[in-house]
C-alpha cells in the first residue's frame, strides 16, 4: 500500500483584470477606498490597500505587451476596447496559501465598473 508523507495543500488562487484611466497608485487606491484618516479600521485598510497594490504589478499600457504578458495568445473584445478606450490594464493573481489578507481577496468577488475604473474578479473556488 503507497502512503503520503508531507503536506497535501488545499489552496486556490483566482485571477482580475483591473482598466484604470489612471495609474493605480497606492495614493489612488486609498482614494477609491475612501479611507478616512480617523477610521478605526485604518491599520486593517492600509494592510488591504498595500496588498491589493503589491498584487497588481506595473500597468499594461498596449494589447502588444498584454498578449507577450497574458497566457492567452490574443485578448478578447472586451480588453482590446479597454485599450481602444484608454483604459490602463492590470492583471494580477490572489491565493488562499498567503496570509490573511490575501486569502480574503482572493475568496471575495469583487466586481465594479464606473467610467474611469473596472474591476473584474471572481472568486476562486
Amino acid at each position: 500500500m503507497k502512503t503520503r508523507n508531507g503536506f497535501v495543500s488545499n489552496s486556490s488562487s483566482s485571477s482580475f483584470l483591473i482598466a484604470s484611466k489612471t495609474e493605480l497608485t497606492k495614493e489612488r487606491i486609498k482614494s477609491l477606498v475612501g479611507m478616512p484618516e480617523d477610521s478605526p479600521f485604518k491599520d486593517l485598510l492600509k494592510e488591504i490597500i498595500n496588498t491589493f497594490h503589491e498584487s497588481i504589478g506595473r500597468p499594461i499600457k498596449t494589447i502588444d505587451e498584454y498578449i507577450h504578458k497574458a497566457d492567452d495568445d490574443e485578448p478578447d473584445d472586451k480588453i482590446k476596447q479597454w485599450f481602444k478606450d484608454g483604459f490602463l490594464v492590470y492583471k494580477g493573481r490572489w491565493c488562499t496559501d498567503e496570509d490573511g489578507v490575501e486569502r480574503m481577496l482572493c475568496e471575495t468577488t469583487i466586481n465594479y465598473e464606473s467610467d474611469d475604473l473596472i474591476i473584474e474578479h471572481e472568486r476562486g473556488p
